[in-house]
């Protein structure tokens, strides 16, 4: 794999200021799960023309939020008292200035126009995040959006700079597939195997932080760069830090760092490339990667006859070699059952494989894509529960406007109730299918509910929120 440095001799931001309503699309996608996270929503900001062109693809920024953006995913019941809830995680820029419609439109660099998709996870306030959780976002914008996937770039802030961090030293290939980094007073102490895994991928990385910084040490971030660029191969763009001193000793650098001009606060022309913010200074790096030759349609397992059912289905199956199926007992630890050749026409794909000797208890199944240059894409994961229950629960709760029943029966027109706390009944849904199926109440009103529904273990009394 190859980075560039694009030449640029002439970078311009259009629309600074003024924004027309209608540049980017700013949506919060409350309980909308990140598989493989504890990420229950996030903001998506989607620019002008991208559903336009069919065969669009845009550059993305993945910002990991800081500690105090962290929350539930939900919507908070008071916009101005926000925290712990979705809104929250547009408290800082660069989603801030997507939320009032004031990023710009579009980015000019040699030429050649830009416009972002910008994705802000919120993680969850109660549960640990990891780095595989990281990975498993980056998977999601990758196969969710119209990523043009030379240009991934992560922007990380305290907290969420930590995974930053964290992510790009545990390997070689993490580094390797994003374009250029920018982490914010990430909370993670370096070493040179972390630094080492960056600098060999040549990855293009300023460290942000203010030298007065009264939660996280500045020399963390100095040390960061200084080891990086030890390990950086001649001729590499060499990691840069940029410094900050506000008036009054303070951690958050976003404000200055990830603003527009950065300028107002100090001269970073030198970090900065000559470019006026780090959005503009995002844009001169790329990768040649190979594009991913496989999208999952669909995927899903089930409980039949005492043995674990898959299929699944591809879109785009180009250069693929095949697929290993992956089994788990605890999500973490993965196991090869079988390996299936790849088997597409017209670049669509039909498969299914069964497996005869499931373990006792909860089975995790995903799926692994090979290319024919070892190339590897997992699929999302599924679970098949052959314990003494088949397994039956709702998500979120409370629930807004959609509640979730995770489940691995198979439901054939299955009738579901659901009766308010006076056990009058005020509903009546069928179920099909297995897995993950959403069920809207928005038309209920604000109140206790129970859910009930007859199936092959038994009978489900399930109690939930409506808010």
């Amino acid at each position: 794999m190859r980075l560039a440095l694009v030449s640029t001799l002439l970078v311009i931001t259009t629309s600074l200021f003024g924004q027309d309503p209608l540049t980017y699309t700013s949506t919060f996608r409350y309980n909308t799960p990140i598989p493989g996270t504890n990420c229950n929503g996030f903001h998506e900001s989607l620019p002008k023309g991208y559903n336009d062109d069919p065969q669009g693809k845009f550059p993305v920024i993945l910002y990991l939020a800081g500690n105090s953006q962290r929350g539930n995913g939900q919507q908070a019941p008071d916009p101005n008292n926000a925290y712990g809830y979705l809104e929250y995680v547009a408290f800082d820029r660069p989603t801030r200035y997507l939320k009032e419609h004031s990023f710009p439109e579009e980015f000019i660099v040699n030429g050649q126009t830009y416009r972002f998709i910008v994705i802000t996870p919120q993680f969850s306030l109660t549960e640990f995040t990891n780095i595989e959780q990281i990975e498993a976002c980056y998977q999601y914008v990758v196969s969710h959006y119209k990523v043009d996937i030379d240009r991934f770039y992560i922007i990380g802030n305290s907290y969420g700079g930590a995974y930053l961090w964290d992510y790009l030293g545990d390997n070689s290939s993490n580094p390797a597939k994003i374009a250029a980094a920018v982490n914010v007073a990430g909370a993670s102490l370096p070493n040179d195997t972390k630094c080492a895994f960056m600098a060999n991928a040549m990855l293009p990385l300023i460290a942000c932080h203010n030298t007065n910084d009264n939660v996280v040490q500045y020399s963390w971030s100095q040390q960061y760069v200084n080891r990086v660029n030890f390990f950086m191969p001649v001729g590499a763009e060499q990691a840069s830090l940029m410094g900050f001193t506000p008036p009054v000793a303070q951690h958050d650098a976003t404000w200055m760092s990830l603003d527009l001009n950065p300028s107002l606060y100090g001269s970073y022309a030198t970090q900065l490339d000559g470019k006026v913010n780090v959005y503009e200074w995002l844009l001169q790096f790329r990768r040649f990667l190979n594009p991913l030759p496989v999208q999952f349609a669909s995927f899903n397992a089930i409980k039949l006859n005492y043995k674990s059912q898959l299929n699944w289905s591809t879109a785009n199956e180009t250069n693929s070699r095949g697929f290993e199926i992956l089994r788990s007992s605890d999500g973490n630890s993965w196991n090869v059952l079988h390996f299936e050749n790849s088997a597409s026409t017209g670049g669509h794909g039909q498969y299914d494989f069964t497996d005869n000797n499931p373990l006792t208890g909860k089975n995790y199944y995903r799926i692994r894509q090979l290319d024919l240059n070892n190339t590897k894409k997992l699929s999302e994961i599924r679970i098949v529960d052959f314990g003494k229950n088949e397994f039956v629960n709702l998500y979120p709760n409370p629930a807004v406007n959609m509640l979730y029943l995770i489940t691995d029966i198979n439901f054939n027109k299955t009738a579901a109730k659901i009766f308010n706390s006076q056990g009058q009944l005020v509903s009546t849904i069928l179920l099909n299918g297995s897995g993950t199926i959403s069920i809207p109440v928005s038309q209920l009103k604000p109140g206790t509910y129970f859910f009930q529904i007859q199936h092959s273990a038994g009978n489900s009394k399930l109690k939930f929120v409506k808010k």
